[in-house]
């Protein structure tokens, strides 16, 4: 094993460790790559235990509507590079998972029937659940109000929405 291999290593135990102490819960074994942000509300994102959350994701936990968002990752999952996880309201992803490069899964969207501005405008969510054993291609778009059965493949580049 090269010394690259090695320093790349302890920084992601390190990236774990300090979202840890940041008060995401993280389930044994799971390891979070090099710049993984939670800018809103760590407390409210679960990862379970030998999950992989590869580099530059961002997770985003914003409560609206009096709801708390939360984000709920099942054991076994892999998240590939620069995915965006956007929640409101409840963002679920079942054990045994794997999520490509790039997706994209929000869970809410201003509410686009009203006659109001989007100043003026309510966002409107809806839960997304995402079965066990399921796997998202690259590059897809998750839009509010989404099940996906277990045992599901999802092509890459896919748009499912509310």
């Amino acid at each position: 094993m090269d010394i690259y291999t090695i320093w790349v290593a302890v920084r992601r135990r390190m990236a774990t460790f300090c979202l840890r102490l940041r008060g995401v819960k993280i389930g044994k074994g799971s390891v979070v790559g090099l710049r993984v942000d939670i800018p809103f509300n760590p407390s409210q994102v679960e990862i379970g235990a030998r999950c992989f959350i590869s580099d530059g994701c961002t997770f985003y936990c914003n409560n609206h509507n009096g709801k708390k968002a939360r984000i709920v990752i099942g054991d076994d999952v892999v998240i590939n590079k620069s995915v965006v996880i956007d929640c409101a309201e409840l963002v679920e992803i079942g054990a045994g998972s794997r999520i490509g490069v790039g997706v994209f899964i929000t869970d809410h969207q201003y509410d686009f029937h009203s006659k109001k501005t989007l100043t003026e405008s309510t966002i409107v969510t809806a839960e997304i659940s995402i079965g066990k054993n399921v796997y998202i291609g690259a590059n897809s778009t998750l839009l509010g109000r989404v099940f996906i059965p277990e045992n599901t493949v999802i092509a890459a580049g896919s748009r499912l929405d509310i």
